[in-house]
């Protein structure tokens, strides 16, 4: 996906057009809908939350707390490569590791845990990052270092693509 100037013209349209809507009490499937558009003309159309939201909203309401506490202190930045995807976020007040759980479901990677400078939820998160290319779970790494998750990813490689090897002829002479 290109985020070109057309792009972030449309994010902004969506942003005021959502306040708008807010404003004059609008349904949330309303302003859904109007997101569904939008990400729908740039070729994105697997949105799960939108399939889920005719459910009921009892569990909702403490996820999207969640979410919207963890989206007040996670920077998230998603790197394509050739070989895998990188996503780096910025996770300040994980204080040990058991505070962390990292998921690969699919194309999607779930991130919980708690932070100390998150208050809302005592300090609980939850997010769902999508991922731009499918990937394995074969050679994974993880690290938290410096208040940063590091997150590498290997691709899965297209049916057919030829796998480069090194070769190393015999040294023996005959």
């Amino acid at each position: 996906m290109k985020f070109d100037q057309a792009w972030l013209s449309d994010l902004l349209n969506l942003q005021k057009r959502a306040s708008e809507l807010a404003k004059n009490n609008n349904s949330t499937s309303e302003i859904q809908d109007l997101v569904k558009t939008i990400l729908n003309q740039y070729g994105i159309n697997d949105l799960p939350w939108y399939e889920n939201s005719q459910s009921s909203s009892s569990g909702k309401a403490k996820e999207n707390a969640e979410s919207k506490a963890a989206s007040q202190y996670f920077n998230i930045d998603i790197s394509e490569k050739k070989q895998y995807v990188q996503i780096q976020i910025l996770m300040p007040g994980i204080e040990e590791p058991n505070n962390l759980l990292i998921k690969l479901s699919g194309n999607a990677l779930d991130i919980s845990g708690k932070s100390s400078l998150i208050t809302e939820n005592s300090g609980s998160f939850s997010r769902e990052i999508r991922l731009p290319a499918e990937v394995t779970s074969t050679g994974v790494s993880a690290l938290y270092k410096d208040d940063y998750l590091t997150i590498t990813l290997p691709k899965i490689p297209p049916e057919g693509e030829v796998i480069p090897f090194d070769f190393y002829p015999s040294s023996s002479q005959e």
